[in-house]
């Protein structure tokens, strides 16, 4: 599968894409007993090949195949039905996910949030949005409490003029990760199975979390630490906090990893 999705992938396209997800996580050998489990008994339930970590990513596995968003809505709902329903059944719950996103009828090109790599390499930027392809994101959306979602329709509609202004740009486009803290905390067990990172190609991110450690481990200290982030950071063109205290902490950081940044 490619990035660049102009219509939504069938549901054939999205069963076979989490399966080698998931496959690229675990090895095919465990990928299969998930898969071809014949009995109707809850695989993940009844049976101790798998702890709470894997399960939780292959969740996030299959939202972001049927959604583009490792997080979106149903995650805690599946994950939930994963560890604790004795009928789970995991065909039965990609198809359920599939069909009710796309009752809604989001097409990922309309959105305003997602790792999209816009085609036109005439363009200033490459709107990078959540890795692979987006159709749809609900961190920012009636969320947010600052509309981040708007800044990222704003920067959109700053890559579209440049298009229509024939902006040319010998150079390769730069991604915009709008959402760095997903990309490596959360969301990264997903985005290295599906190959995304470590970023290879220039990047500008946006951190939003802190270096706080008192509540969770979804912090700049954690983030920092992944290998995936600093095999990333050489590809880096840039990195926007919203503080200057944050700011002068990332740069200490980067500093200390032996990053410094201009």
């Amino acid at each position: 599968m490619h990035a660049d999705f102009d219509t939504n992938p069938s549901l054939v396209t999205v069963r076979n894409y989490i399966k080698l997800l998931v496959q690229n996580f675990l090895g095919k050998e465990k990928s299969d007993l998930i898969f071809e489990h014949k009995t109707s008994r809850n695989f993940f339930k009844h049976n101790s090949l798998l702890n709470e970590t894997q399960v939780d990513t292959i969740a996030r596995i299959i939202c972001f195949g049927c959604t583009g968003a490792p997080d979106a809505a149903y995650f805690w709902g599946l994950k939930d039905h994963m560890m604790n329903d004795d009928m789970f059944n995991i065909k039965d719950s990609i198809d359920w996910i599939y069909n009710d996103f796309n009752t809604k009828k989001i097409h990922f090109s309309e959105l305003d949030c997602g790792i999209h790599i816009l085609p036109n390499m005439q363009s200033k930027f490459a709107l990078h949005i959540d890795p692979f392809y987006s159709r749809f994101q609900t961190v920012g959306n009636n969320v947010h409490r600052a509309g981040w979602k708007h800044i990222v329709q704003c920067m959109r509609s700053a890559n579209d003029l440049y298009k229509t202004q024939n902006y040319v740009n010998t150079e390769k486009p730069i991604m915009i990760d709008t959402f760095s803290d997903r990309t490596f905390l959360w969301g990264e067990s997903t985005f290295l199975a599906a190959g995304l990172l470590p970023y290879s190609s220039p990047w500008i991110g946006f951190i939003h979390h802190t270096f706080d450690e008192s509540h969770s481990t979804y912090n700049c200290v954690t983030m920092m630490s992944k290998k995936s982030f600093a095999d990333s950071i050489p590809y880096c063109k840039g990195l926007i906090v919203m503080s200057e205290t944050l700011k002068h902490q990332v740069e200490s950081y980067m500093d200390a990893y032996g990053f410094p940044l201009d």
